[in-house]
C-alpha cells in the first residue's frame, strides 16, 4: 500500500511521545513492504520545504504549514491566537496538503496529530477519493489546550470554550472512515463527548516503541543496596511529581529516587526545594535507554488523564516494572501485581505504601522482570503495523464495495 502518515512533528523534531509513536508505526509499516510517506509541519517559521529519505519505503516531507513550529509553548498571546484562528478556519497547510495529495497516489491517508494542519485534511482527502484513518493520540479535538486541564486542574467535561472549538475542529469528521484510539480510555472520552463520526469503525491499537539497541546493561542490585526508583518525563505539575517526592521522602531507608527530565525553570526549582532529601537526585535531561537501565522501578504518578503512558512501554523493554497512578489509559498497559502496581491518582499515602512494599519484597524479582519483558513484545513496531494493516485493508475493501454497488 501507498500510505500517507500525517503528524505535526516527526523525528528529528521531537517535543513529546506522539511523534516517536508515529515513527515506530512508520518503521513497522515500511519493514512490512508498504510505501510510507510522512507529511509533517516544518519545525521553524520560514523553514519551508525539505525532504528526507529515511530508508527503503520510508520518506519524510517537511512542509511549512503555519505559524506553528519550535516556538509552540513559547509564543506570545498574539501568535497563539493567530495559530488558533488559522487552525479553526482551515488556513493551516492547505496548499501543502493539496499539493501532496495531487502529486502522489495514496491508498490511505492516516492522520495522527493535527496541529499545523487542522481537520481540513480530512475533507481534502475525501475530495481526492482517498480513505481516511485517524488515530486519537491526544485531546486536540476536545480541548483548546489539548490537555483537558485548566487552571491546574483536570476537566471533568468540556467547558463552553472548548465545546465551541471542538465543534469547529470536528466538522469534517464525516470524512473519516476509521477511528483508532491508542487506548480504550481516549476512544471512550471522544465517544462520550459525541464528536466521533457515527459511520466510522472503531479500534484500539496501543503505541509501539522501537528498541534502541542500547548496550547499556540492565542494573543489577548488589546485596545490601537500596532500591532505585525513577521518574522519567516532562517536569510539570500535572505529572504528579510533587506527590511522588512527598511519598518517597516518607519512606526511610537506603533507596534512591532519580527524577529524569526537564521542565519550566521556576517549577523545576520548586521541585528541588521540595526534595529536601539527599536520596533524591535530578540528573536533568537524560537518554531514556541509559536512564531505564539505571533504575529498578519506574514511577508514573500522573494526575491528568494520560492517553496511554508511552514511558511505561519503554520501561518494559528493560524489564523495569512500574508503580503508576490508575489514571487515563495507564491501567490498560499495567497488569496490577504482574508488571507493576496501581494506586489512586494523587494519593500520597497509597503511593508511599507501594514504595515501601516494593522495598520490603525486594522488587523487581525475576518473575516480574520476565513479565515486563514479555509484555514488551506486544508493543513492537511489527505488531503495531500488523494491527493497522487490518484497519487499512478493511477500510479499502469497504470503499471498493461502495464503488462497485454505486
Amino acid at each position: 500500500m501507498n500510505i500517507l502518515l500525517v503528524s505535526s512533528l516527526f523525528p528529528p523534531n521531537v517535543v513529546g511521545g506522539a511523534e516517536l509513536s508515529v515513527e515506530a508505526l512508520a518503521t513497522g509499516l515500511a519493514a512490512r513492504g508498504h510505501n510510507i510517506t510522512v507529511l509533517t509541519a516544518a519545525q521553524r517559521w520560514g523553514q519551508g520545504v525539505s525532504d528526507l529519505r529515511i530508508s527503503e519505503g520510508l520518506n519524510v516531507h517537511f512542509r511549512h504549514t503555519s505559524h506553528w513550529g519550535s516556538r509552540i509553548g513559547k509564543s506570545s498571546r498574539t501568535e497563539a491566537m493567530k495559530l488558533h484562528v488559522a487552525d479553526l478556519f482551515g488556513l493551516s497547510g492547505k496548499n501543502a496538503i493539496r499539493q501532496e495529495l495531487n502529486n502522489r497516489y495514496y491508498d490511505i491517508v492516516h492522520t495522527n496529530t493535527l496541529v499545523g494542519f487542522s481537520t481540513q485534511i480530512w475533507r481534502l482527502a475525501a475530495e481526492a477519493n482517498i480513505p481516511v484513518v485517524h488515530t486519537l493520540r491526544d485531546y486536540y479535538l476536545l480541548c483548546v489546550r489539548g490537555t483537558m486541564r485548566k487552571a491546574g486542574a483536570t476537566c471533568e467535561r468540556q467547558c463552553t470554550e472548548c465545546r465551541l472549538v471542538s465543534e469547529f475542529r470536528t466538522r469534517h469528521f464525516r470524512h473519516v472512515g476509521a477511528i483508532v484510539g491508542i487506548s480504550r480510555y481516549i476512544l471512550n472520552a471522544h465517544e462520550q463527548a459525541g464528536v466521533l463520526s457515527p459511520s466510522a469503525t472503531r479500534d484500539v491499537i496501543a503505541n509501539a516503541v522501537i528498541p534502541t539497541g542500547s548496550s547499556a546493561p540492565r542494573r543489577v542490585r548488589n546485596k545490601g543496596e537500596g532500591t532505585v526508583f525513577g521518574y522519567l518525563g516532562r517536569l510539570h505539575h500535572s505529572k504528579g511529581i510533587e506527590t511522588l517526592l512527598a511519598a518517597f521522602s516518607s519512606v526511610p531507608g537506603l533507596s534512591r529516587l532519580r527524577i529524569g527530565g526537564a521542565g519550566n525553570f521556576p517549577y523545576v526549582s520548586k521541585l528541588k526545594t521540595l526534595a529536601h532529601d539527599s536520596r533524591i537526585e535530578f540528573p536533568g535531561f537524560v537518554r531514556p535507554d541509559d536512564f531505564l537501565a539505571s533504575i529498578d522501578i519506574l514511577v508514573v504518578p500522573s494526575e491528568w488523564p494520560e492517553p496511554l503512558g508511552r514511558v511505561i512501554l519503554e520501561a518494559y523493554l528493560y524489564g523495569v516494572p512500574v508503580i503508576a497512578s490508575a489514571c487515563g489509559g495507564i491501567p490498560e498497559v499495567v497488569a496490577d501485581g504482574v508488571t507493576g502496581w496501581l494506586y489512586p491518582p494523587g494519593d500520597r499515602i497509597a503511593l508511599a505504601k507501594l514504595i515501601r512494599r516494593a522495598i520490603e519484597s525486594q522488587q523487581p524479582d525475576e518473575a516480574t522482570i520476565r513479565a515486563c519483558e514479555e509484555k514488551a513484545t506486544l508493543f513492537t513496531p511489527d505488531q503495531c503495523a500488523k494491527s493497522y494493516e487490518m484497519v487499512y485493508s478493511k477500510l479499502c475493501a469497504e470503499g471498493n464495495e461502495a464503488i462497485s454497488s454505486g
